[in-house]
């Protein structure tokens, strides 16, 4: 339930390319023309039927129909998205997201979730697919080498949703967030990887994505939204809008060096069952499927509470919120050896607490991955208000504790409980939290 889910919900309803420019915004209606560089103008109909020759040879894919598309203002552009995920998502889960969010601390206790979500959205978001009626809709202040990387991306999704149905699989499923952020991501790296061989094959026709060293790629995306006007948006938020296109580029590439877009394709005949797979492509290519994980009991907090949202968090979602306590490097390692998890959001009126139970693999260095968690929570937080053997927990006057344990394969997360009225106040202590990190993880 961190903020890469939400996010995948968002860009899963409509698949979209991030990564948009930083310069004027079109106000108002958006004009039906594509400015070029030389004062002239040209419709973007007009533009869409040679791309989708260029794109059709690079992605080695029929287009089966015609994709229409349309210019936009970013105003449009977002209350196209608005509209769409307020059709298709409950009305409770980006709520319930910024509630666990801000339990871990991740955000401000007042932080506007959706309003964030969407401010991002707004900066960096190019275009976007929809799978709904199979239309593409782009910036109108895009320049011309930025709409040609858009319309190569987007021709991308529509070959996509035309061979493999992008509308039913972008489907809202509750309890499967890991899922979708596995899907989104093959979805963004095929993309990508295909859009970058549209780009090459303008100045080097036989040169393409897999001749361009992945981390230069993966450093222009994430410069993207680490400068400019989405700087100062909470990192948990900049890391998962990138991710997707990130470990979707490296998975993508790596199943093309194995054996074309061939391999990729079969990727989306035998789907991801979890970002696990993303990360680690032998795991997708033995079939090595998640551990099924208990949802955490709560009987400790009291009676009063029940449950409002379960879901997965997936290896990629651990490894983003580990982020928060430590370098990259060291989530990724503390991360790498998930076997399966499950977490969960409970409420009682104005009170929240959130727990998570990861189990590791056989074989995975838990007692490691737990040890750089404590490190990284003494770092980031301070010294802690209760430590013992597989326990650490630090008291929070506004949040409620937050606490990590440890038995076996198993690590627990837990924030709260905390009351989140009007100011909000911990309703828990670092004794309950032991309690309820036993009861976690008892099975």
């Amino acid at each position: 339930m961190n903020a890469v889910r939400g996010l995948a919900l968002v860009a899963i309803l409509l698949i979209g390319c991030a990564g948009g420019s930083h310069g004027p915004r079109s106000p108002g209606a958006a004009p039906s023309v594509v400015r070029e560089p030389d004062g002239g103008a040209r419709d973007v109909q007009s533009l869409i039927a040679p791309m989708t020759e260029r794109v059709v040879k690079a992605r080695k894919l029929a287009m089966l129909r015609e994709c229409p598309g349309r210019l936009a203002s970013r105003e449009e552009l977002i209350r196209g998205v608005k509209s769409h995920v307020d059709r298709e998502l409950p009305p409770d889960v980006l709520n319930h997201e910024s509630r666990v969010l801000q339990l871990l601390g991740f955000v401000p206790v007042n932080f506007d979730y959706p309003a964030a979500i969407y401010a991002l959205l707004e900066s960096e978001l190019a275009g976007y697919y929809e799978p709904a009626d199979g239309t593409m809709v782009l910036a109108a202040d895009l320049d011309g080498d930025n709409i040609d990387a858009t319309l190569a991306h987007e021709l991308t999704h529509a070959l996509q949703d035309q061979h493999w149905d992008l509308k039913a699989r972008s489907k809202y499923r509750p309890g499967e967030s890991d899922k979708t952020a596995a899907l989104l991501a093959l979805a963004e790296g095929d993309a990508t990887s295909a859009m970058v061989d549209v780009l090459v094959h303008r100045t080097k026709p036989n040169s393409s994505a897999l001749l361009l060293a992945d981390e230069m790629l993966i450093g222009q995306i994430r410069a993207s939204v680490d400068s400019g006007p989405t700087s100062s948006s909470p990192r948990i938020l900049r890391a998962s809008l990138v991710a997707p296109y990130i470990e979707g580029l490296r998975f993508v590439n790596a199943l093309r060096r194995r054996g074309g877009w061939s391999e990729v394709d079969r990727a989306w005949t035998t789907p991801l069952a979890s970002t696990s797979q993303l990360l680690h492509v032998e795991k997708w290519l033995n079939h090595e499927e998640p551990i099924v994980v208990r949802v955490p009991e709560f009987k400790a907090l009291g009676g009063r509470f029940r449950s409002v949202n379960v879901d997965t968090e997936g290896e990629l979602g651990i490894r983003i919120m580990f982020e928060e306590w430590m370098s990259m490097a060291r989530a990724r390692e503390a991360a790498t050896g998930w076997g399966g998890d499950r977490a969960v959001l409970v409420a009682h009126g104005d009170e929240y607490a959130f727990a998570m139970k990861v189990r590791y693999a056989p074989g995975a260095k838990v007692a490691a991955a737990f040890n750089e968690v404590e490190r990284g929570l003494t770092r980031k937080l301070g010294k802690p208000s209760e430590k013992r053997k597989g326990y650490w927990c630090i008291e929070r006057p506004d949040r409620g504790p937050l606490a990590i344990a440890m038995r076996g394969a198993d690590i627990a997360i837990m924030a709260g409980p905390a009351s989140t009225g009007e100011a909000w106040k911990s309703t828990g202590t670092c004794a309950k939290s032991r309690k309820w990190s036993a009861e976690i993880l008892a099975f």
